[in-house]
């Protein structure tokens, strides 16, 4: 029961808590069934057994409320249509004789062989509802899970597309400041080998390329210059 209070989805949560309810409806059910044969098979309830058996009666009927609470209208109606008929009205009628009856006193001759026997019989349709509902609930854990794979896929795809799509924005962010920057280094080491005539690339960038072009470009127009104003050697 623990479980079904801390499950967080209204639609596993609503079923879970049906199945819970059903199946502790149906174990009382069974207590009932053990707590009457003795008796029945006495002929009377003495006072502990009467409290004892009023007491599963109540915890049954609040399950069964429980249950009915929380129950789709076609769970209810299978429930309705399956636990039904000379067994169920016969365990009633008995029950009615039990709660009626004085402790001590006879209870009218019901055996308690056919108690059990009837008993029995009510239990075991409930536990083809037990069955049916178990299903349910198995159905429904599948499609959540499902529906959860659905969306971890979707999430991974996206990922997935979110790592190509930084993969390649690095690349040509990348591309975009090593290239200038080996160009630059050729550059200088072409005006430091005297090569005038070498063009700077990324000059006119305005980023810190285009600063780092602009000082490359200012120390090849100085060496021109200074060039320029050298003054030439006798022979």
């Amino acid at each position: 029961m623990e479980i079904s209070k801390s499950v967080t989805n209204p639609d596993v949560a609503r079923v879970l808590s049906t199945y819970v309810n059903f199946t502790q409806a149906k174990e009382r059910a069974g207590e009932e069934r053990a707590n009457g044969a003795p008796a029945f098979a006495a002929g009377k309830f003495d006072i502990t057994q009467y409290r004892r058996f009023l007491g599963t009666l109540a915890e049954e009927a609040t399950y069964f409320r429980l249950f009915t609470a929380s129950a789709s209208p076609d769970d209810q109606a299978f429930l309705d249509r399956t636990v039904t008929g000379e067994a169920v009205s016969e365990v009633e009628r008995m029950r009615k004789v039990a709660v009626e009856t004085t402790p001590g006193d006879a209870l009218g001759g019901i055996d308690g062989a056919y108690w059990f026997k009837m008993a029995t019989a009510r239990i075991d349709m409930m536990k083809t509802v037990e069955d049916h509902l178990s299903h349910a609930l198995l159905a429904q854990g599948e499609r959540v899970r499902d529906d959860a794979k659905g969306v971890l896929w979707t999430a991974l795809a996206a990922t997935l597309a979110l790592f190509g799509i930084t993969g390649v924005l690095s690349t040509v962010i990348v591309r975009d400041i090593t290239r200038p920057v080996a160009g630059m280094t050729r550059a200088m080491t072409c005006l430091a080998g005297g090569d005038q005539s070498v063009e700077v690339p990324g000059v006119g960038r305005k980023d810190e390329i285009g600063d780092m072009a602009a000082s490359v470009e200012v120390f090849k127009r100085r060496m021109i210059e200074a060039r320029g104003s050298a003054p030439s050697r006798s022979r």
